[in-house]
């Protein structure tokens, strides 16, 4: 083989070497949350015996929280609202158009969330100290049932605004 020859083989073997290295590094986008994060996680930081989380459907998330717990001391029922519509994601980071049930002043957020098993990991890279920690509930969307009334909702609607709006913006 002559030196062109080499030359032009020694090239093509690189091309192909480095576009197979650029395909396994691609950040994966989106307009839809992953297959793996379409489970019910159940938050971790509250230790005041209130059961309450998040779910997330191709395009939604949700906020669920179980009425009768020790911390609502209500009937057993769940209250299950939209919190937020996925924009699109690149990589860990989401950009979630809140719904303003809870935030009046927020439209958008960015957030990183990283699934790695049972674990979900969601940080807000503009607050401090944001890292929420949320693990794989054993229960389908489905279960999260039957759902509390609308008398129920409005009566804690208030509390519910105070506590949902310190656990998603910590």
């Amino acid at each position: 083989m002559d030196t062109r020859s080499t030359l032009i083989a020694e090239t093509i073997c690189s091309i192909i070497f480095l576009s197979s290295c650029k395909k396994d590094s691609k950040t994966e986008t989106g307009d839809e949350f992953p297959d793996e994060m379409h489970a019910v996680w159940q938050e971790e930081v509250w230790d005041d015996g209130d059961e309450l989380g998040l779910y997330f459907t191709s395009k939604m998330m949700a906020i669920w929280d179980y009425a009768g717990d020790e911390y609502d001391q209500g009937e057993d029922c769940y209250y299950n609202w939209e919190a937020g519509e996925l924009i699109s994601y690149e990589g860990n980071n989401y950009r979630i158009r809140l719904i303003d049930f809870f935030f009046d002043d927020l439209e958008e957020l960015t957030v990183n969330i990283r699934v790695d098993g049972d674990r979900m990991i969601i940080i807000d890279p503009e607050e401090e100290d944001s890292e929420q920690e949320y693990s794989r509930d054993s229960r389908s969307i489905e279960d999260l049932t039957p759902e509390c009334s609308d008398d129920q909702f409005k009566m804690n609607s208030e509390e519910l605004k105070r506590k949902f709006q310190a656990f998603l913006t910590n």
